[in-house]
């Protein structure tokens, strides 16, 4: 475990803040790679380098523009004028072998959702005229991440990565390179005509001992999308420790007849989220999970569904694939009519944002959120969930024998597949409110998101 000395960093922060200007480059990106290795957030420091760095970036070498990009996109400080800056000056350098260097670039990109086509063209032409055999697993893995994080396009390097990972990289690949690589390979759409998946999913089943729940939910989302089910071994292991007990979890929240059985399953279900480290369970099995939750998956093409797409697009826009499927980017609308003992509750259709913001007490407790590495309370689709519990609950003045033979519709879609924890809230949505309708849509927006001029 890494020990951080806070106000020593502190103390030597604002050491290096005064003398910024008699520095070297190198004192530069090695302090702001420093932070970012102990994910220190100086939000000072940082903009006192970027300031410091834009007068002087004809100074770096390679090295220091890749170091210093990634040091900004680790901790997610989005210095946009300076990475801007960093990506025209490192187009008129030439970074042919400097494999590190490109993998650090084009991830930054991403990583700050910055979708810049003519650096990552750039960073494509610089590898294809590279010995391939010098990236390293992690740095092939991070560059293909990175253009299809993006979405960019380039058959060539595709084509050139995957073969080079196949014949050269897979035997000694650890898991999550393996997984980073292949989800890479399939959303940049690549050509399989030589049976590459089913290679890496069987390198999967020999190294998959210690490998966590989203790598078997990327892998089988890959596998189910492309027919290949000839892997038994493979589908019976997802089976087992990943979707059988997810959808158990899910079911098992909606069906708890006392709120002393519903606390005891929901810590259950954390504990395994938490244990296997599953974020989601893809686009692909989503309709298994919505059952096990009580809600139904609309038709793509049904017509509220295009309707709240539209009213979607009106009010929400994302640079880039990635910005689209983060937790602050994916966007709900929610419909429904409901009949609450003598009242009715309708919301023709409302939109809604992710918010961290800390709601009502009450309501918060009625869909409580699963954590995973990050709060997710504050989801788009729960905000829609939340407001709509607020609005039954004030109709049925709390009496809950009204909760339990409400009944109408409620419509939900999202711009992204839900996470474990808006499914959750799903399940919990329908044990208070069992007689209702409840049906969900949603996109894939690594795959449907446009850009826009």
């Amino acid at each position: 475990m890494m020990l951080v000395d806070m106000p020593c960093l502190a103390a030597l922060g604002n050491k290096f803040m005064t003398g910024l200007r008699s520095g070297s480059t190198q004192n530069l990106t090695n302090t702001v790679w420093a932070y970012a290795q102990m994910k220190v957030r100086s939000t000072t420091l940082f903009y006192s380098v970027a300031q410091e760095a834009l007068r002087r970036l004809p100074e770096f070498r390679e090295r220091d523009l890749s170091i210093t990009a990634w040091s900004y996109g680790r901790l997610e400080l989005r210095e946009e004028t300076l990475i801007l800056a960093i990506s025209r000056e490192a187009m008129s350098r030439d970074f042919r072998g400097k494999h590190q260097e490109i993998a650090n670039l084009c991830w930054a990109m991403a990583q700050l959702d910055l979708r810049d086509t003519r650096l990552l063209e750039g960073m494509a032409a610089a590898a294809l005229s590279s010995e391939l055999r010098d990236f390293s697993s992690q740095e092939l893995a991070n560059t293909l991440w990175s253009f299809a994080s993006l979405k960019v396009q380039n058959e060539a390097l595709t084509d050139s990565f995957a073969a080079h990972v196949l014949t050269e990289v897979l035997p000694e690949a650890i898991s999550q390179n393996i997984v980073n690589i292949a989800w890479a390979l399939d959303c940049l759409e690549w050509k399989d005509n030589q049976g590459g998946f089913h290679r890496i999913l069987s390198h999967f089943l020999k190294v998959c001992s210690r490998s966590l729940g989203v790598e078997w939910v990327t892998l089988a989302s890959i596998a189910q999308e492309r027919g290949l089910q000839s892997l038994n071994g493979f589908w019976a292991q997802f089976e087992s420790f990943v979707l059988a007990p997810a959808l158990r979890h899910l079911e098992a929240l909606r069906v708890a007849m006392s709120e002393v059985t519903f606390n005891e399953r929901f810590q259950t279900m954390q504990r395994w989220v938490d244990e296997i480290q599953l974020p989601h369970l893809g686009p692909k099995f989503l309709t298994d999970a919505l059952l096990a939750a009580g809600a139904q998956r609309a038709q793509s093409t049904a017509e509220w569904m295009m309707e709240a797409r539209a009213a979607v697009a009106d009010t929400a826009w994302w640079s880039c694939p990635k910005a689209a499927v983060s937790s602050q980017g994916v966007v709900a609308f929610l419909s429904a009519e409901l009949q609450v003992g003598a009242r009715r509750v309708t919301d023709p259709g409302t939109v809604y944002q992710a918010d961290d913001a800390p709601g009502l007490v009450l309501v918060e407790r009625l869909l409580q959120p699963i954590y995973l590495q990050v709060p997710r309370h504050g989801h788009a689709e729960r905000r829609a969930l939340v407001a709509l519990l607020r609005s039954v609950l004030q109709s049925a003045a709390g009496d809950s024998t009204i909760l339990q033979d409400t009944t109408g519709f409620v419509r939900l879609y999202a711009s992204h597949y839900l996470c474990i924890s808006c499914l959750a809230a799903l399940a919990q949505l329908k044990r208070q409110l069992p007689k209702i309708l409840l049906e969900v849509g949603c996109d894939d927006a690594w795959s449907s998101w446009r850009h826009r001029e």
